[in-house]
């Protein structure tokens, strides 16, 4: 399973509870193959405020969000 959609996804949710305007795909867009600090750079640019653990949050969402969605494999079970 790809985890960058996921990944857009949970940090979509999170940038507009924090009171960013972007699409789904503008989101996208922008932060495909980013980093923390490149989320963190478009905050501040656009005068965004998150909690210092945002990064921790984030994970932990992406965490919950691929437990639901992937299953156990039976591919090496006898």
């Amino acid at each position: 399973m790809d985890s960058e959609p996921l990944y857009i996804r949970v940090l979509h949710k999170l940038l507009l509870s924090y009171g960013g305007t972007l699409t789904f795909q503008e989101c996208w867009k922008m932060f495909v193959g980013k980093t923390s600090r490149e989320v963190e750079a478009y905050l501040k640019e656009q005068g965004l405020t998150a909690p210092d653990h945002w990064n921790k949050d984030s994970t932990s969402s992406q965490t919950h969000c691929w437990r639901r969605k992937s299953s156990p494999s039976t591919a090496f079970s006898r």
